[in-house]
């Protein structure tokens, strides 16, 4: 395994807790809890985070990574440590994790997309070398099924109203 030094807490994923209480170590996955989603981001060991955020404002290009106290970012949230896509993939050494989340830190990465490239694809990248992110995997098999569920409703629909005003008494052939 590529970074066996952090072996501490390889695979880990915390209970949600005050982001004062929570003592991750340099490289670790940060959950913030967003309600609907998850910010992501990567523990620094001393109380901050990288993270690929907006400014505040409107615009998807305003998106950059940028370095933050775990508490600035946390906002009144909860957060977690959530190194579970260590059972899938080998993180990078600490010192690794560390060097791409500075090499990266003010610069931006194209334009913000759910999908293709959010927050945890950043993170991911930065520990693994691979950007991938489960929300977005399960958010996309959730509008899937959304999607086949209005299909199959729209031909239950049409079904039922081809149907309608067709009589099914069969007196009047006696």
């Amino acid at each position: 395994m590529a970074g066996r030094e952090i072996d501490r807490h390889n695979g880990m994923l915390t209970d949600w807790q005050d982001p004062d209480d929570l003592h991750p170590d340099p490289g670790d996955m940060i959950d913030f809890d967003r309600g609907l989603y998850n910010h992501v981001g990567v523990a620094d060991g001393q109380g901050g985070v990288y993270h690929f955020a907006g400014d505040g404002g409107k615009k998807k290009n305003n998106v950059k990574h940028r370095h933050e106290k775990i508490r600035k970012v946390a906002n009144g949230s909860k957060v977690r440590i959530n190194n579970t896509e260590d059972n899938e993939r080998n993180p990078r050494s600490r010192r690794e994790i560390l060097r791409q989340a500075q090499k990266r830190q003010g610069t931006g990465a194209g334009t913000y997309n759910v999908v293709t490239n959010n927050c945890e694809h950043n993170a991911t990248d930065i520990r693994y070398g691979e950007p991938v992110s489960s929300q977005s995997s399960w958010w996309q098999t959730l509008g899937f099924l959304a999607v086949g569920a209005a299909a199959v409703a729209t031909v239950a629909i049409a079904a039922g109203s081809s149907t309608k005003g067709k009589s099914t008494d069969d007196s009047d052939s006696e």
